[in-house]
């Protein structure tokens, strides 16, 4: 594995790009493969050292004596120790670490002890005390290794998250006024809906101060700046009051959140009194002006996802702007969602999910070593009266309608009971891959539903796999990782799609329980004549491998592609010139003569 590491290009690392992962890849390594030889004096224990003496992280090895293996110079900085001191010297006075749900200090070997009782692994944060007054936040890790010869070590990495924490803080608040900007609203919307029920109701409500420029101009920078201090002081006063939350989005534009509110009314109150808490701001002035507001509102589950709540809701304030200062518009159901044809496909889905319309189609996938069927993706199509209609005609408005859902059980029900058919029928195993939509992972109850199916088909290992997309994994992280975590609890395991095209952070990708990278085929396109391309396909495999995922190629068109693939070391291949998208009965042929499909590199 070190070697396969130190194949990285220097590039990479450099750049950040493996920035936060490095750690947690050989802890990674060092837990899939409990046992391995006494490499202490052997070239990968060297490569291990030289790799995290530099690390800001502090990491020491102790043995099962608690005697200093390793210390990188991060953990001689942090502590007086040197290779070959027992940690148990260390004074107990200082270096200890608070356990905030065992409400205790600790010393560093006692963390020690106690993971080697629990027998597991994982992450934890402590307050560290460097001296009798100075303390820091900090995430520990114990990861055990075991040789062949009975050697028993622990590696133990100190991360600092001080800065970390700090730096959050600093990205979810607006400098100016002290209240959660933009970012934060967007995380705490989608952790609203998130954990929402049938009976969840909220109201985001913008607020735009009108003809801000005039203002400005006649005011003055510096009292323009005191009164939008004065309007945020306005909303932690609301806030107190109860069921209010407050951001600032922009220079003059703020957002609440109103939860539970009982009708338009009550909406319409709270923005009233918003107003009468600016005409006291007013009143405060010597200059005389006239503040008022546009408002523009969107209302839960009305308007189901986070994009659509705020973009429903800047709309209605567009409108109310329109109308003149001072005026409220609330934001109505999509008007496409109000037409006559909208109604219709809405209908059209439900009935065609009642009649068992709506088909799975398979492409397999192939391993790149010995290319035999390794799997397949599900695909959706829908057998219409008026012809087999592809994803892209009915999907997008699912999505937006919620339909998603009812979309997601009738697939999941589909394929397991597919699955349990074939093992009946003495087929090989066989794992199948559904694609998890945003709305779908976001929903408490959808992960709920797929607990209890899972349950009622009992097919041991479920055989299926999970694919999200790079966009859906970063929209809310938190939230993501929880997911995660609890479809692998139920054997289910992830890939996750579209790897590479947009927003992931490599430090979230090393912490999330992600099994398989699928390299987006934007990549794959023209690689063999692009040579760049063929570095990020070759980096990302690399980095998937350290982090001990399988990589999947998909949209391979020729055997070029194939051919330089397979060099690369991927090691599952996707693709046309493999095969096309199949039905059911074209599968399960497949299934049971899986040489007449093979191809070669």
């Amino acid at each position: 594995m070190f070697q396969k590491w130190a194949n990285i290009p220097e590039w990479a690392i450099g750049s950040g790009i493996l920035a936060g992962s490095v750690l947690a890849a050989l802890l990674l390594f060092y837990r899939k493969k409990k046992k391995t030889r006494s490499f202490i004096n052997t070239a990968e224990f060297k490569a291990f050292k030289k790799t995290c003496q530099t690390a800001e992280e502090t990491v020491i090895i102790v043995d099962r004596t608690y005697h200093i293996v390793f210390a990188n110079n991060a953990a001689k900085m942090l502590y007086p120790i040197d290779r070959g001191q027992n940690l148990k010297e260390i004074t107990k006075e200082t270096f200890r670490y608070y356990n905030p749900q065992e409400q205790e200090w600790l010393p560093l070997d006692e963390l020690i002890h106690r993971h080697r009782k629990r027998k597991t692994e994982h992450a934890s944060l402590f307050t560290l005390q460097l001296d009798k007054e100075g303390t820091g936040q900090v995430q520990v890790k114990v990861s055990s290794i075991k040789s062949e010869d009975n050697q028993h070590m622990d590696i133990v990495v100190v991360r600092d998250t001080s800065c970390e924490q700090s730096l959050v803080k600093l990205q979810n608040t607006n400098s100016f006024s002290g209240l959660p900007n933009r970012y934060k609203a967007f995380a705490d919307i989608g952790s609203r809906i998130a954990s929402s029920t049938r009976r969840t109701r909220f109201a985001v409500i913008v607020l735009e101060m009108d003809n801000v420029s005039r203002l400005r101009g006649a005011l003055g920078y510096n009292d323009m700046e005191r009164i939008l201090s004065h309007i945020a002081n306005a909303i932690r006063e609301m806030e107190e009051e109860g069921n209010i939350k407050g951001y600032h989005f922009d220079y003059s534009t703020f957002v609440l959140i109103l939860d539970q509110p009982k009708d338009i009314h009550s909406i319409h109150l709270t923005i009233s009194r918003f107003g009468k808490l600016v005409e006291q701001i007013k009143s405060t002035a010597k200059e005389m002006f006239r503040l008022s507001f546009s408002t523009g509102v969107s209302l839960f589950p009305e308007h189901a996802t986070v994009n659509d709540l705020l973009n429903s809701a800047f709309a209605a304030l567009a409108k109310a702007q329109e109308e003149g200062s001072g005026h409220t518009v609330i934001a109505q159901k999509d008007k496409l969602l109000q037409s006559d044809a909208v109604l219709t496909l809405s209908r059209e889905i439900k009935e065609g999910l009642k009649n068992r319309e709506f088909k799975l189609y398979f492409q397999p996938i192939f391993s790149s070593q010995d290319l035999r069927l390794a799997g397949a993706e599900v695909l959706l199509r829908w057998k219409h009266i008026e012809g087999m209609r592809h994803p892209g005609m009915f999907i997008p408005f699912a999505e937006k309608s919620g339909l998603i859902i009812d979309i997601g059980y009738y697939v999941l029900e589909e394929t397991l009971r597919m699955l349990t058919h074939w093992n009946h029928s003495g087929f090989l195993p066989i794992q199948l891959n559904i694609n998890l939509s945003l709305r779908e992972l976001e929903s408490i109850e959808f992960m709920n539903h797929l607990n209890r199916v899972l349950y009622q088909y009992d097919i041991g290992d479920s055989g299926i796999k999970y694919e999200i997309t790079e966009y859906a994994s970063m929209h809310n992280p938190i939230l993501t990782r929880e997911r995660l975590e609890k479809l692998h609890q139920m054997g289910i395991k992830v890939a996750l799609d579209d790897f590479g095209t947009g927003y992931s952070s490599f430090s979230h990708l090393a912490e999330f329980p992600i099994d398989t990278l699928k390299i987006d085929k934007s990549f794959v396109d023209n690689m063999v004549q692009d040579r760049s391309k063929q570095h990020i396909i070759s980096s990302i495999t690399k980095l998937g491998h350290s982090l001990g995922m399988n990589l999947v190629a998909e949209g391979i068109e020729t055997r070029d592609q194939a051919k330089l693939l397979q060099q690369m070391g991927v090691d599952l291949f996707q693709g046309y010139y493999f095969a096309k998208p199949m039905s059911q009965l074209e599968f399960q042929y497949l299934l049971t003569h899986p040489d007449e499909q093979k191809i070669t590199v």
